[in-house]
């Protein structure tokens, strides 16, 4: 039973930085359009926003960080998942995220590339 309650326990530390990192990516989109304005701005505005930018970049590494230490915390902390995880096929665990992924971006680059090539010949304005 204990260790049914350990391996069920969520790691709260890697949580916290994924909110943390979330909040830095909410950031740098706020604070982009402004650090991109150098010398249309005032200088206090320029200089909040591109320290907010610079203070933020560390997100999307963090995210990566993250994920591989999920599958880590999975093979070194709960020794009983292992089990399960040599049940699953190579294809089940690897090639079928891969190929949802490739799926999906390749459909939202066909829908990109319809959408620029209609904006040319239509004149959308967004």
């Amino acid at each position: 039973m204990n260790k049914n309650k350990k391996i069920n326990q969520r790691q709260f530390g890697l949580s916290f930085l994924r909110i943390l990192a979330t909040f830095s990516v909410i950031f740098i989109h706020v604070s982009v359009p402004l650090v991109v304005k150098f010398g249309k701005i005032s200088t206090i505005d320029w200089h909040v926003a591109n320290f907010f930018d610079s203070m933020s970049r560390y997100a999307v590494p963090m995210f990566f960080m993250i994920s591989g230490g999920h599958c880590f915390c999975i093979y070194l902390l709960h020794p009983l998942m292992l089990e399960m995880f040599k049940t699953v096929s190579f294809d089940a665990f690897f090639i079928t995220p891969i190929l949802s992924i490739l799926i999906v971006s390749v459909a939202c680059f066909v829908l990109c590339f319809i959408f620029i090539y209609c904006d040319k010949k239509i004149n959308l304005v967004i």
